[in-house]
């Protein structure tokens, strides 16, 4: 489903690339000739397993999980919410299947380009660059840090990481549920909430 692009969709999209480096409006304007809105209802899927990931997209509304499939059991890469950016990185660069499902967590829109219209503004659009660049490199410093704490074998340790070293814990904390919040640490449900009551026992 298609939806249009409204004025709060563009205070959003200008609060999100401008956080990084001032996009002039002029190039603003280019992006903004290319962007769609996608519309997900919770529990719909936006990628599947061996599909072809075309697109960066901005979350302006929703919430989003990102994982794998193996054995039947979901390993979470990432859980995006609003404000952010995602797509299936590996897919979208080599133009390969993904193995990367992306489903949504609760009711979804988002702000999108298509590769071949991201390719076509950054060649002539520097400050455009820069930017997707940055925001690159943010979403590769996050996943950083994520797997730096699951090589903790301690769930203990795991969640004190997460609350004081993740950028987006407090979000993570109001915006989606404890088990969503387990699955990103790699934990049971039973194990995230001991782990929670430890820490708020001794914080």
């Amino acid at each position: 489903m298609i939806d249009r692009i409204n004025s709060n969709d563009i205070a959003l999209l200008r609060k999100f690339l401008n956080s990084e480096e001032t996009l002039p409006e002029d190039e603003f304007e280019e992006v903004l000739k290319h962007l769609k809105i996608g519309v997900y209802k919770k529990g719909e899927y936006l990628l599947k397993q061996g599909e072809i990931e075309t697109k960066t997209a901005v979350i302006l509304e929703g919430v989003l999980h990102q994982f794998h499939l193996v054995q039947g059991d979901e390993l979470t890469i990432n859980i995006a919410l609003s404000g952010t950016a995602f797509n299936s990185h590996t897919s979208f660069i080599l133009g390969a299947p993904s193995e990367q499902i992306q489903r949504a967590v609760k009711d979804l829109r988002f702000a999108y380009l298509e590769k071949n219209d991201i390719e076509r503004i950054m060649k002539s659009n520097p400050a455009f660059s820069y930017i997707i660049f940055k925001k690159y490199a943010i979403v590769r410093m996050e996943k950083d840090i994520r797997a730096y704490i699951l090589q903790h074998k301690s769930a203990n340790t795991r969640f004190e990481l997460f609350t004081t070293r993740h950028p987006q814990a407090d979000r993570y904390f109001k915006e989606i549920s404890q088990k969503f919040i387990a699955k990103y640490l790699g934990m049971s449900p039973e194990a995230y909430s001991r782990a929670k009551s430890h820490y708020f026992k001794h914080n």
